[in-house]
């Protein structure tokens, strides 16, 4: 799976209070366009490229992934509307309000393998997935107190041509998010306490973005606000220490701060800080070899707007702590830790111009510090950082790793880690100007990357890059194309296409291409 743009693909008004919002108009219409865009006979199959890239997953694709998620299905939490009959005798009754509904999503997936080798047989052709959503809120007559639950689950249907691929694949049904609210204070000055399995980022969620069951504290006035929060990593998360023994079930503390001040009218600035505490056994693996990830991140963001027109975030993060270093058994000193010193910086632009077509320029600059000695990999203490006290390195593991993500290509889908990205691009909505409503929502968002190593030498997450001698920085250029079109208020339509042409740093050149047809529907 891959990351979706919440932000250009939805933006839903959910329904309230068990009132089902989808008429007679908008079922026919998800029919008709399920029909024209999503074909399930095997007969079209070979009009659309072939297989997901399993190869480039990656724990923090999976992250961004359900940050974005999580972004997408925020305006579930947030209570509105009238109440129906029932709904309004029981809030009469118990002196609550109280909402409840439901959000479809089916998608066709389908992608290469990523291996930049047209020649040998993907493992997978293409896949279908069905998410579904159900969810309920409840909030006291004073607007003090809310109550939230989110369940889900998720069906996968997987037309592969290797037998080692399972053609369907169901994800019981999970408890997303389940905690309480209570607000005090007043509109100067407002205190909340959240505590039960919720979503927590810092910023933009470049280094810290899950949901976890825990306790948050905010404070907010009309200039500034303070986050505090305490929180153990939800039972069954995989670590992002994939390589380690419990990588598929992961025990880690988190805790942390951010304050955001608006120091000018139009100019805000961000602080924060990430304690991670790796919880999982360190005892070493039939190599010899022993997992720890202790990471703390500290960042600072300037963000806003300058001449009314141009948008600006920058973003600045050094991650330090402590980590093994990958195991040799002719070294003993390769038993010990080493320290961390990793950075990453992350630059947006948006340009906005005066139009009914709403057109947006934007620019960007990322990137993710990367260890020119590292044996093997950017997720994983094994095959980690080789560097030892004495060397040019000085003893320590220059590989950004972060528990959260950015979304930076969909064919590619990189990790920030070793690695320079440049973007541009721009968006439009080519119907703004029309009053008719069903096409006045659409907006196309074309994109241009390229990709550079920080260090030559060095892995990204890429397997395949080639790190030998002659080793190049130039990894590849990408172009991608999104287009979002919210045809109802409660029925969504998106399309992602992203083509990957890789450079000198590949001994193999053959593109890489990444499709998601999705339409989303409220109930």
């Amino acid at each position: 799976m891959r990351g979706e743009n919440a932000g250009e693909v939805m933006e839903n008004h959910w329904s309230r209070n068990g009132e089902v919002v989808i008429n007679r108009a908008g079922r026919i219409l998800f029919l008709l366009a399920s029909s024209l865009f999503l074909p399930t006979s095997p007969n079209f199959s070979h009009l659309l490229p072939p297989s997901p890239a399993f190869s480039q997953m990656s724990a923090e694709e999976t992250r961004q992934e359900q940050t974005e998620k999580m972004e997408e299905l925020k305006q579930t939490e947030d209570w509105s509307g009238q109440s129906n009959r029932f709904i309004g005798a029981l809030s009469r009754k118990t002196g609550w309000r109280y909402g409840y509904g439901g959000w479809l999503a089916s998608s066709f997936v389908s992608g290469t393998d990523n291996d930049r080798d047209g020649k040998t047989q993907d493992v997978l052709d293409h896949s279908w997935e069905d998410d579904f959503r159900i969810f309920a809120t409840a909030q006291d007559a004073r607007g003090k107190t809310k109550l939230y639950f989110r369940a889900g689950t998720l069906l996968v249907n997987s037309s592969a041509i290797s037998s080692a691929v399972r053609k369907t694949d169901w994800t019981q049904s999970k408890l997303d998010m389940f905690y309480i609210e209570r607000s005090y204070g007043n509109t100067t000055l407002q205190e909340k306490l959240t505590l039960g399995r919720q979503f927590v980022k810092v910023k933009n969620s470049l280094a810290f973005g899950q949901v976890a069951d825990g306790l948050k504290f905010e404070l907010i006035s009309r200039q500034s606000s303070w986050e505090s929060f305490f929180l153990l990593e939800m039972a069954g998360t995989d670590n992002v220490d994939f390589l380690s023994p419990n990588a598929g079930r992961s025990k880690r503390l988190f805790y942390g701060m951010q304050y955001s001040l608006k120091y000018l009218p139009s100019q805000n600035l961000n602080f924060f800080s990430v304690w991670n505490r790796d919880r999982n056994p360190e005892r070493p693996d039939p190599t010899g070899q022993r997992y720890q990830l202790d990471s703390v991140y500290l960042g600072g963001t300037f963000f806003g707007m300058l001449m009314s027109r141009l948008e600006y975030e920058a973003q600045y993060i050094q991650e330090l702590g402590r980590t093994y270093p990958n195991f040799t058994a002719t070294n003993p000193a390769t038993t010990g830790k080493v320290s961390i010193n990793a950075h990453a910086l992350d630059c947006d632009f948006k340009y906005y111009f005066n139009s009914d077509l709403k057109p947006v320029l934007h620019a960007g600059y990322t990137i993710g510090s990367g260890d020119g000695d590292a044996v093997g990999n950017t997720f994983s203490t094994k095959g980690g950082s080789g560097s030892l006290l004495g060397s040019a390195d000085g003893g320590k593991d220059n590989r950004f790793i972060s528990f959260g993500g950015k979304n930076l290509g969909y064919a590619l889908a990189p990790t920030v880690t070793n690695l320079q990205v440049f973007k541009s691009g721009f968006s439009f909505k080519p119907f703004g100007a029309s009053e008719n409503r069903l096409w006045n929502d659409l907006k196309v968002h074309p994109q241009f990357y390229i990709y550079k190593r920080d260090r030559t030498s060095g892995a990204t997450s890429d397997p395949y890059i080639f790190r030998g001698a002659g080793a190049s920085r130039e990894v590849g250029k990408e172009m991608d194309l999104s287009i979002a079109w919210r045809l109802m208020s409660d029925v969504s339509y998106s399309l992602k296409i992203g083509r990957f042409f890789p450079s000198a740093a590949y001994t193999t050149h053959s593109h890489e291409t990444f499709l998601r047809m999705k339409i989303s529907v409220d109930l």
